[in-house]
């Protein structure tokens, strides 16, 4: 599943978009660590967007640059 949803094309895309000039070998190297990665992401989004978890906050709250 995740070889399928990161290809190395999606690298040099996700590179290009990010003005990230990446080596052939960098892209490579990065290739298997977006593949575990976005899959996981993408499931733990899921999951934060459910139902049960919706009315929870963060253990850490930032409130720099907040009005008080």
């Amino acid at each position: 599943m995740s070889e399928d949803l990161i290809t190395s094309q999606s690298v040099v895309a996700l590179a290009h978009i990010a003005d990230l000039p990446l080596s052939s070998a960098r892209q490579q190297a990065a290739l298997p660590i977006l593949q575990a990665w976005v899959p996981a992401a993408n499931a733990l989004s899921q999951r934060m967007a459910g139902d049960e978890v919706r009315d929870q906050l963060p253990g850490t709250i930032f409130t720099l640059g907040a009005r008080r």
